[in-house]
């Protein structure tokens, strides 16, 4: 430190060259705040978000301006702490000054966890279950027995959260820049209006950003663990929708997943294409079983029996589970499956799983009923199941009945085809099976 020659106003040396500004202002605007809110814009809009960094350059510029007449009316150091102490007084300045002290401690914390993040990609164990979690996994157990609901939510998506509030301080800092050089520009109470509404709209936009933040965290879901991936590479596991529930602020269905080799997962969730559809399908097939179970089949005079709707897909499906108001699911990430690699179906609800089975059998041979075939006259499940899933195919628009998987035992199990999903040549044998079934052959 040395003193001025011109009086006694108290300067730096001036040791920094242009180089080292230059490098400054670089790390000092890239951080994990504004790679995180990528990833959440992301997340939330989608393509969309582009337009995000557009509205954040136009009150950059707004920002940059107002630094820069700053920096030329008061040439000190202290940039920001010397302001607010020159517009607002001591006490606004000394809120100011813990104000950035806090977050200069909490950007310690939201940097090592942004690391391990950003590492994790290219470190597989480093934060999987053989990495830092499996060290911790005993007092991780423990904290999660007492910890409640919304403290989970928080530990979640406390990083996001406070990256999130790291960048909203530029534009809470443009809104009084600006209004500190309106003042100047404008003068008397012109000037003092402005430079205070502009600093009250940077309160309230930041107050209701905060609250914002905390009112939606409830409705977030829990992303407890990384996407796995379940079933065979080369097997077909099958999403049998029962219900609906709000998952990420969309409406999704919910059900079981069977796996290749029979085994099934419960409280399983799709999210991403193909949910609203699967969704009305499943409604209609509920409304024609409310219409038609219990009555009689006038071709073989047993009763109709309940159908269920079954979504297939052609390798391993990837799953990342989620917590919802304390109940923990499988969420289905239907964005990260080849459209081709999905198919609908229909069949007994009580023969979905021999079905999904029969179709990871070698040997199994899907094929058609024909209209004359002596299959319709079968007193029994498989032949009422063979005309029913024609009889839907009346009600609903895109489903067609009337085939058969033959298993290599020569059992057979009757399934309609739901072309409401898009079909592929990968499934083109069961959607149009080259045989027909002859029961006497």
């Amino acid at each position: 430190m040395r003193e001025s020659s011109e009086g006694s106003q108290v300067k730096l040396r001036k040791f920094l060259t242009l180089t080292d500004i230059f490098m400054l202002s670089i790390t000092g605007m890239i951080g994990s705040a504004w790679l995180f809110s990528t990833v959440g814009a992301l997340y939330y809009a989608g393509p969309a978000s582009i337009f995000t960094w557009i509205i954040a350059g136009v009150f950059f510029i707004f920002m940059i301006f107002g630094f820069a007449e700053l920096g030329g009316l008061f040439p000190f150091s202290g940039s920001l702490a010397r302001y607010n102490h020159y517009s607002h007084g001591i006490f606004s300045n000394y809120l100011l000054s813990w104000a950035y002290f806090l977050g200069a401690v909490t950007t310690v914390s939201v940097e090592a966890i942004a690391i391990v993040t950003y590492a994790s990609s290219y470190i597989k164990g480093l934060v999987g279950s053989n990495g830092i979690k499996s060290n911790f996994g005993k007092i991780k157990d423990k904290v999660k027995e007492s910890k409640e609901y919304l403290d989970d939510k928080l530990k979640e998506y406390g990083p996001v959260i406070a990256s999130y509030a790291l960048s909203l301080s530029p534009y809470t800092r443009s809104s009084l820049s600006v209004g500190l050089y309106l003042e100047g520009k404008l003068g008397g109470r012109r000037g003092i209006a402005a430079k205070y509404a502009l600093t009250a709209v940077g309160v309230i936009a930041t107050a209701a950003a905060i609250g914002f933040a905390l009112f939606g965290i409830h409705a977030l879901p829990s992303h407890n663990e990384h996407i796995q991936y379940l079933g065979s590479q080369n097997g077909y596991e099958g999403f049998v929708p029962q219900n609906t529930i709000n998952y990420n602020g969309q409406t999704d269905p919910t059900g079981d997943l069977i796996l290749n080799n029979g085994t099934t997962v419960h409280d399983v969730i799709w999210n991403g294409q193909y949910a609203s559809t699967i969704i009305n399908n499943h409604n209609q097939i509920v409304q024609l079983n409310n219409q038609f179970v219990g009555q009689t089949d006038p071709v073989n005079n047993q009763q109709y029996v309940p159908l269920q709707d079954v979504y297939v897909i052609k390798d391993q499906v990837p799953i990342e589970q989620a917590t919802i108001n304390g109940q923990p699911y499988y969420v289905i990430e239907a964005n990260k499956i080849n459209p081709a690699d999905i198919a609908g179906f229909y069949t007994y609800d009580k023969w979905v799983s021999n079905f999904v089975v029969a179709m990871n059998t070698p040997g199994t041979i899907p094929a058609g009923i024909p209209g004359n075939s002596p299959v319709y006259d079968w007193a029994n499940v498989t032949g009422t199941l063979v005309y029913e899933t024609h009889l839907y195919q009346d009600y609903i628009r895109g489903f067609f009945g009337g085939a058969v998987l033959v298993q290599p035992n020569e059992t057979i199990i009757p399934y309609g085809i739901n072309t409401n999903i898009p079909v592929s040549a990968y499934f083109s044998n069961f959607v149009a099976p080259p045989q027909v079934y002859n029961p006497s052959s």
